[in-house]
C-alpha cells in the first residue's frame, strides 16, 4: 500500500466534494446527539465516501442513505457489535486493571516501601494507558467492517471474518493505516481542545471545532474508505492470478 498515493488521492476526492463532505460531517456529528439516528447516519455517511472513491457523483442526501430500505437495520447490527466490542473491551480492561493494582500494592507491601500519593496516582494512570493500548490493540482486527459491510453487503460476520483476513494479509500495513487516520482525526479536535485551555471566546473556539469537523473527519474516513477499495481491488487480482496459473497447470 502506497501511504503518500493513498492520502493524496484521498486528499483529492475529499477536496473535490468539499462542500457535500463537511455539511454531511456536520449532520452526521450533530445528528448523532439524538443516539437513534446515529447508527444511520454513520452508514450514509460511509456510503458517500464509498462513491467518492469509485469517482461517482456525491450529493448530499446520501449521508442519508442509511435510513432507506433495509439499511436502517443493517447499521443498527453495526451499532450493537461495534458496542459489544467495547463493552468486551472494557471488561477485559478493567479486570487487568483490577489485578496489575491489586499486584502493585502486594508488591509493595512485601518489600515494606511507601510511596506517596502522587507518585502511586501516576504509577496507575501509566499502567492504565499501557493496558489500554494492549487492550484495544487487537481492535484493529475489525478496522475494516464497517466498509467491508457497505461495499459488498455482507452480514456482519461475513464483514468481521473478512476483516481479519486482510488485517491479517497487511498487518504493517493496517497499523500503519491506523496511525495516519488517528493523527488526521487528531488534527481536527487539538485546535478546539487547545482553545478551551487558553479560554478563546466561545464563538472562536466553535467556529475552530466546527472548521476541524468539516476538514478532517471526511478526510480520515475517506482514506479508510479508499484503502478498502484498493485492499479489496488487489485481493480480486491476486485471486485472479491464483485461478490463472492453476488453470495453466491443468492445462499443461
Amino acid at each position: 500500500m502506497e501511504y503518500m498515493r493513498l492520502f493524496r488521492n484521498s486528499l483529492t476526492v475529499s477536496a473535490s466534494n468539499i462542500i457535500a463532505y463537511g455539511l454531511a460531517a456536520l449532520i452526521f456529528t450533530f445528528g448523532s446527539m439524538l443516539v437513534i439516528t446515529a447508527p444511520p447516519l454513520l452508514y450514509g455517511f460511509v456510503s458517500m465516501l464509498l462513491k467518492g472513491a469509485n469517482q461517482e457523483k456525491v450529493k448530499i442526501g446520501d449521508v442519508f442513505d442509511g435510513f432507506r430500505s433495509g439499511n436502517f437495520v443493517r447499521s443498527w447490527i453495526y451499532a450493537f457489535f461495534i458496542l459489544a466490542v467495547i463493552i468486551l473491551l472494557l471488561v477485559v480492561w478493567m479486570m487487568l486493571y483490577f489485578f496489575a493494582g491489586i499486584l502493585i500494592v502486594m508488591s509493595f507491601a512485601l518489600t515494606g516501601a511507601i510511596l506517596p500519593e502522587t507518585i502511586t496516582i501516576a504509577l496507575m494512570v501509566i499502567i492504565s494507558i499501557i493496558l489500554a493500548f494492549i487492550v484495544t490493540f487487537p481492535a484493529i482486527l475489525v478496522l475494516y467492517v464497517l466498509p467491508l459491510f457497505i461495499i459488498k453487503k455482507y452480514t456482519i460476520t461475513e464483514a468481521i471474518s473478512e476483516s481479519i483476513g486482510l488485517v491479517r494479509g497487511n498487518f504493517v500495513a493496517s497499523v500503519i493505516l491506523c496511525t495516519i487516520i488517528g493523527l488526521v482525526a487528531l488534527a481536527g479536535v487539538v485546535p478546539y481542545y487547545a482553545g478551551m485551555f487558553l479560554q478563546w471566546p466561545m464563538a472562536v473556539n466553535l467556529s475552530v471545532y466546527i472548521a476541524g469537523i468539516i476538514l478532517t473527519t471526511p478526510l480520515s474516513q475517506q482514506i479508510l474508505v479508499t484503502a478498502t477499495v484498493e485492499l479489496i481491488e488487489e485481493e480480486n487480482l491476486n485471486s485472479s492470478f491464483v485461478k490463472s496459473d492453476k488453470k495453466e497447470e491443468t492445462d499443461t
